[in-house]
């Protein structure tokens, strides 16, 4: 029997927001984001030694979870996993050339941390990277869908950004909820191929290292 914790976070430039995803955290991730926009500045640079941008054909492996385990105080269930993702917003420019908040959903190698080496698990949170993913897949085009439009105010990219950062929290939540973390076979495989799928439809918007030197 295993248990895993997802936690999400919002990166700019060097100073890092990480807030454990939990039933209690859902406003906190919404005010803290909201004072993240309000001053963030688009970064162009990405550690690739300490983190793993989502691609398709990398998923993750047990090695890279490289980070210490964590005894929480006052937790009754102790988590085999712990998979931690940020978003972290750089700058892109349209084919006008007008620049825009695009997220990156990458997964913090040295935080996440494992004591297991189950094949099982590990795909339950390959799917949690995936579901981040897709939401940053959702910013993404309602983004670029913003920029068709005249007169935008940082109060419309909040507005995108914070409709979706409520619906991954609660996604995440849910998927936890329907598989008992991944104990759950045949509720996994039902989550891991509606992601899949989602993550198709969206295809387009998808991101990858080569997006840098375009």
């Amino acid at each position: 029997m295993f248990t895993t914790k997802m936690e999400i976070g919002f990166q700019k430039e060097k100073v890092k927001w990480k807030i454990g995803i939990g039933l209690g955290k859902k406003n906190r991730i919404l005010i803290i984001f909201l004072q993240l926009f309000s001053s963030i500045v688009f970064s162009q640079e990405i550690e690739n030694d300490t983190i793993l941008l989502w691609q398709l054909d990398r998923p993750l492996e047990w090695i890279d979870f490289q980070g210490k385990e964590k005894i929480e105080p006052n937790v009754t269930h102790k988590s085999d996993a712990v998979t931690s993702v940020k978003f972290l917003f750089i700058s892109m420019s349209n084919s006008e050339g007008i620049i825009y908040p695009y997220p990156v959903c990458y997964f913090l190698k040295n935080i996440s941390w494992t004591i297991s080496n189950s094949t099982s698990l590990l795909n339950h949170e390959q799917t949690h990277f995936n579901i981040s993913e897709l939401y940053a897949r959702k910013i993404r085009k309602e983004f670029l869908e913003l920029l068709k439009k005249e007169n935008i105010i940082q109060e419309d990219y909040e507005k995108i950004s914070n409709k979706y950062i409520k619906e991954v929290y609660e996604r995440h939540i849910l998927y936890d909820e329907e598989t008992v973390h991944g104990r759950i076979q045949e509720a996994q495989n039902e989550w891991d191929k509606k992601i899949r799928k989602e993550l198709e439809e969206l295809k387009e918007f998808e991101f990858g290292p080569h997006k840098l030197s375009e």
